[in-house]
């Protein structure tokens, strides 16, 4: 599901249940979006809710602000920590790059940055176990809160179930959108 806010001073966030499987390809927290569905309950005790809510449009220029790459993100903390860190820190964003490895004991993955930099990228899934098809050498863009960095990379935690965009071991050509950091609804 995905919840919204608006309307008046100290009205409610309405909770939509999305027909999208992964909502969060599409939208990010902060975003302007436009959602339509079946009004499920407007009762004053109850969570107003919206139920197979389609995301009708996003604001793109939000939203490009929000996309990134493990590199862009790895040189920038590199050149200036501090600027870096006080520019990202604690905003949402999907960053595009390719999956350097998987701890799956700890719930992290690592995507490739230069030199010896990595983006670590922790799961919010309380199994903290990505995806088992998930391989290094894949091409993704992932969804998180972007957190405390350092010449040799940064952190990315509440992170989602990654899009794949391309996988360089079966011989799949990653797509160059996943390097732009451009993303893009899942088939």
């Amino acid at each position: 599901y995905v919840m919204i806010s608006g309307g008046p001073k100290g009205s409610r966030p309405t909770q939509c249940l999305v027909a999208d499987k992964y909502p969060w390809h599409r939208v990010a927290p902060g975003l302007s979006v436009a959602i339509k569905g079946q009004v499920l309950s407007l009762d004053s005790k109850a969570i107003p809710t919206l139920a197979q809510a389609v995301i009708v449009s996003v604001d793109e220029s939000q939203a490009a602000a929000l996309r990134y790459s493990a590199d862009e993100l790895c040189r920038q903390f590199a050149d200036d920590p501090a600027a870096a860190e006080k520019r990202y820190s604690e905003t949402w964003g999907w960053v595009a790059g390719t999956i350097e490895s998987l701890d799956n004991v700890n719930g992290m993955l690592y995507l490739d940055g230069p030199g010896n930099a990595q983006v670590g990228c922790g799961t919010v899934s309380e199994e903290k176990v990505w995806d088992s098809s998930l391989k290094p050498g894949m091409s993704v863009v992932i969804m998180g809160q972007l957190m405390k960095g350092s010449r040799r990379g940064l952190a990315v935690r509440n992170c989602l179930p990654p899009e794949v965009r391309g996988d360089a071991h079966a011989g799949v050509a990653p797509r160059e959108e996943a390097e732009s950091g451009q993303p893009v609804t899942a088939p």
